[in-house]
C-alpha cells in the first residue's frame, strides 16, 4: 500500500524503505514508544518465567502492560503460539515488573518504593544500593523528586 505525503494541496508518494532486519525495526520502535503510541518503555528482551522472551514490555497510559512482538514478513502458526503464549505468564512476576516500570517513570518516588524494588529484583538493601538505583533512576527521568519517607 502507497503512503503519501501532503504538501499544501499536493501529495507526493513516498518511499517505502525496508527496515535492514528485526532487531533494527525493535530498536526504532523502542526508542519511540512513547511518541508513536504513548507507551512507556519497560524493558527490551524480557525473559519470561516460562523460558520464553518478550521483544518490547511497556505500560499504556491506564499502566496496562503492553507487550510487543516483532515479526519481519508475517505471522506464522509457531508466530502465533508464541503471542498467544503471553497468556500463560505468572502473573504475580509480570505484575512485579510492570510496578517497577512504573516506578521508574514516577515523578515521586519514596524510600520505601526505591527498598521495594531492590528487594524484587533480589538485590541486596544497602546504601550503595539505594544510592546507585537512585542514580540510575536520575538519569532515566532527570525529573524525578526522591521523597524521604518510608
Amino acid at each position: 500500500m502507497a503512503i503519501f505525503e501532503l504538501n499544501k494541496s499536493k501529495m507526493n508518494k513516498l518511499k517505502i524503505t525496508k527496515f535492514k532486519n528485526e532487531k533494527e525495526l525493535q530498536s526504532v520502535f523502542e526508542n519511540n514508544l512513547e511518541e508513536i503510541f504513548g507507551i512507556k518503555f519497560l524493558a527490551t528482551e524480557y525473559t519470561t518465567t516460562h523460558g520464553g522472551r518478550i521483544d518490547t514490555l511497556g505500560l499504556d497510559e491506564d499502566g496496562s502492560p503492553v507487550i510487543i512482538e516483532y515479526k519481519e514478513n508475517f505471522i506464522s502458526l509457531s508466530n502465533k503460539k508464541k503471542i498467544l503464549g503471553y497468556q500463560n505468564l505468572d502473573d504475580k512476576k509480570f505484575m512485579e515488573l510492570c510496578q517497577i516500570g512504573a516506578t521508574l517513570h514516577s515523578k515521586r518516588i519514596t524510600n520505601k518504593a526505591i527498598k521495594d524494588i531492590l528487594y524484587k529484583l533480589n538485590y541486596d538493601v544497602n546504601s550503595k544500593n539505594i544510592k546507585e538505583l537512585k542514580e540510575f533512576m536520575l538519569l532515566k527521568n532527570p525529573s524525578v523528586i526522591f521523597e524521604n519517607s518510608d
